[in-house]
């Protein structure tokens, strides 16, 4: 069986993350367009991004790698800058426990927002993983997003 999700479900789940939280939907959104995974993208600080390409550090098992940046990513890290215009990392933690010092979110706490997100959309076992492997579709941002 295929475990790979349908673009119709990917967008269920898009949309269900909106509803917990915009920092969630970006990052499924992110983890889709880049092909990245999760734990290596959540270490992006925006002094690594440089118009349209992405820089990722070498980490434990992770090697330095560059990803070029598609016009929809672009949009998102602009945005999420723009809202966010004191973050260090693309996808700070504002959680009051973490205030003192800038830290990403964690993939736990979004596998969770995931799992939530999912119920009612698929039957399958979702995780941050399942962002990179979506049936033939592109994936849009929202039209009306900024």
């Amino acid at each position: 069986m295929d475990n790979r999700l349908t673009l119709n479900e990917f967008n269920g789940i898009r949309k269900n993350l909106e509803q917990i939280s915009s920092t969630w939907a970006d990052l499924w959104v992110i983890l889709h367009l880049t092909q990245a995974r999760v734990t290596h993208l959540l270490r992006c600080k925006y002094q690594d991004i440089h118009d349209d390409v992405m820089h990722l550090s070498a980490h434990r098992v992770f090697r330095d790698s560059h990803i070029a940046l598609s016009l929809t990513a672009r949009v998102i890290i602009r945005h999420r800058q723009q809202r966010y215009p004191e973050d260090t990392f693309l996808f700070q933690s504002h959680s009051s426990r973490v205030r003192a010092t800038a830290q990403p979110v964690t993939v736990i706490a979004f596998n969770i927002a995931l799992k939530k997100a999912a119920s009612g959309v698929t039957s399958k076992t979702i995780s941050s993983k399942s962002a990179l492997s979506v049936l033939p579709g592109v994936a849009e941002w929202p039209a009306n997003a900024p």
